[in-house]
């Protein structure tokens, strides 16, 4: 199982539901906007500016929740 592990990507890992460290290259880029749906809830696309999916992923990566 290690093994396997070892070869899934962090946003696999994240689908998978475990919780590995994510970064911008792990979300969904489209035109400068960050998909960030599958990580908060939030109304609307899902899709966020740069600078806040970077704070996003502060949070996420910390484990901060509210």
């Amino acid at each position: 199982m290690k093994e396997l592990m070892s070869k899934l990507s962090n946003r696999e890992l994240f689908l998978l539901g475990f919780n590995p460290t994510l970064t911008k290259s792990d979300l969904t880029e489209e035109d400068g906007m960050y998909y960030v749906g599958h990580l908060i809830d939030m109304d609307g696309s899902g899709y966020v500016d740069e600078e806040t999916a970077e704070l996003i992923l502060l949070e996420y990566n910390n484990g901060v929740q509210e």
